[in-house]
């Protein structure tokens, strides 16, 4: 049984090795055997505690323009992890089962896709869905066709307290992650893992209401 483990690992690459590559040659070698765009970032993941003797990496695949508008890329976590969990100083070998994806969406321009300002969605609301609500969004906070906005604020910020007050705020805070739930098209905007602002409506050719509620998430 150690004679196998010492065999697998000899052929696994470890999180040192990783990070000494460039971004594409550390994504196809870390990746193998998964579908993906070629990797233009290597990072550390810094949203997340992982467990003890772990470390996680975060991988951003190229984007793709999408036919309607719009550009999609997918970002990787990858996990590294020691042999046995006792071990302190050891290397920390590539967990080859363990890398997901989840897929960003950007608005983009007609000079190609940009290199930030992606907002993460889940994958099943279709990429060109999340660009058409994140274009609504747009056209709202330039006073294009902007609902009536019911407001929640659990924070203490006095979001709520005049409309244009609102209004200005939600033109301000960024979008980081948009999704369905049930009927409605749910954003969360601000700072990921800090305060949220949730936009919740239910989409349609013409929305003349949302729901706006500034919450503190629980700690994960």
């Amino acid at each position: 049984m150690i004679a196998a483990l010492l065999l697998a690992a000899a052929a696994t690459p470890t999180l040192e090795e990783i990070m000494r590559l460039p971004p594409a040659t550390a994504g196809e070698l870390a990746l193998a055997g998964y579908p993906h765009e070629p990797i233009v970032e290597v990072r550390h993941v810094g949203d997340a505690l992982p467990p003890p003797g772990t470390t996680e990496l975060t991988m951003v695949e190229r984007a793709t323009a999408l036919p309607g508008g719009g550009c999609l890329r997918h970002y990787w976590r990858v996990s590294f992890s020691r042999l046995h969990s006792d071990d302190t100083g050891g290397p920390q070998y590539l967990d080859v089962d363990r890398a997901r994806s989840r897929p960003e969406v950007a608005l983009g321009s007609g000079a190609g896709c940009p290199t930030g300002g992606y907002v993460g969605t889940h994958p099943d609301l279709a990429p060109a869905v999340a660009i058409a609500e994140l274009t609504r969004l747009h056209e709202w906070r330039a006073g294009h066709g902007a609902p009536r906005y019911r407001c929640t604020d659990r924070t203490g910020s006095r979001l709520c307290v005049t409309a244009a007050g609102l209004r200005r705020e939600l033109a301000r805070v960024q979008p980081w992650m948009i999704l369905r739930e049930q009927n409605e098209i749910v954003m969360w905007m601000g700072q990921r893992g800090a305060i949220v602002t949730e936009l919740r409506y239910v989409p349609g050719d013409q929305v003349t209401t949302a729901t706006v509620t500034r919450f503190i998430p629980a700690p994960f």
